[in-house]
């Protein structure tokens, strides 16, 4: 049994790719909505005979996952029951849930694709998070991925749970070097999920509150971990805006 957790904020769910696709496959989806504006995405998901859950404004990811996962666990479980997260803007392939299906793995990471290039898995070395290059052998010991097609055995929310203090950024960084220091096994499968990345915008103010954000993450993330590399984070995101609006007196409001 797969149970897909998909995190939607200030959408209509009947938009949402993620879940268009999820609809065509045998799996219970769990809808934690986000959002602050008024939408009929509980009357759609619930007609599907989907889960919805609300979250009574933007509580953020964490606290997302953490609700989906308290009612999963209120269910009658197997033991076999698997959770798939997804962002909402996620290409899923055709062969997705067969592949997670053969693995024993606890943790299973998809090929992810972005515009640019292979987004997830990706290496967290020296505190710096970069993409995996996939002509070098994948480092296990550093391997690190995105939320979006994470597929984790729900045996492993047993005795854990996503530290809400992280609101949005690092959420599944931070989930991944937990899971490697309980020893958890990380398999990487041979599937290909393609993402739409929504955190390009063209609207000032939007980035910068967003940077406010991830600003604030980023030292939750870095504390947690006793990592080194904060300051070059925030300095090569500041340098993006800058260089993004051709503005260096961004400089003082960042």
């Amino acid at each position: 049994m797969f149970y897909c957790i998909l995190v939607i904020y200030n959408m209509d769910i009947s938009q949402s790719v993620s879940y268009n696709e999820l609809k065509k496959q045998n799996v219970k989806i769990i809808v934690c909505d986000n959002s602050e504006i008024k939408t009929n995405n509980q009357m759609v998901v619930q007609q599907d005979n989907q889960v919805y859950l609300s979250m009574n404004g933007n509580k953020g990811l964490s606290y997302a996952y953490n609700r989906a996962i308290d009612y999963i666990f209120s269910q009658t479980l197997t033991g076999k029951e698997k959770i798939c997260l997804f962002d909402d803007d996620t290409q899923i392939s055709d062969d997705y849930f067969q592949v997670m299906e053969r693995s024993n793995s606890d943790i299973c990471l998809p090929k992810v694709y972005d515009e640019k290039s292979l987004l997830s898995p990706s290496l967290m070395i020296n505190g710096k998070s970069i993409r995996w290059d996939e002509s070098q052998p994948l480092d296990k010991k550093n391997i690190s991925g995105i939320n979006s097609g994470m597929c984790i055995q729900a045996s492993v929310f047993e005795n854990y749970r996503y530290d809400e203090s992280l609101f949005l950024d690092y959420v599944d960084h931070y989930f991944l070097f937990e899971m490697k220091r309980q020893g958890k096994s990380i398999e990487v499968v041979d599937t290909i999920l393609h993402q739409s990345f929504s955190a390009n915008s063209n609207d000032l103010e939007s980035e910068l509150n967003r940077f406010k954000l991830f600003k604030k993450d980023s030292e939750i993330f870095y504390r947690l971990t006793k990592l080194r590399g904060y300051h070059y984070t925030l300095l090569k995101r500041k340098l993006g805006l800058m260089l993004r609006y051709k503005k260096t007196s961004l400089m003082w409001r960042l």
